[in-house]
């Protein structure tokens, strides 16, 4: 989970889709690698090869090309 460093306070599972906008995210936990398409500051970003694990990805939406699998979004 997140350090006690951080302001992250929850952790809630992310279901790609094109419209659904969320709270911008403090990071992004995947859970299987794949690729991550999501918009950063209004832009679409193509993350390729995504490993497992924690990942620094300030984002108000996760796309339906996404990929990777099992991803949590941390708030």
């Amino acid at each position: 989970m997140a350090s006690t460093s951080d302001s992250t306070r929850y952790w809630t599972p992310v279901i790609p889709a094109d419209g659904t906008v969320i709270p911008e995210t403090n990071y992004l936990y995947v859970g299987v690698t794949g690729n991550i398409v999501a918009t950063c500051n209004g832009v679409d970003i193509t993350f390729a090869n995504v490993a497992v694990g924690y990942h620094p990805i300030r984002c108000t939406k996760v796309k339906a090309a996404t990929t990777a699998t099992n991803i949590l979004a941390a708030y």
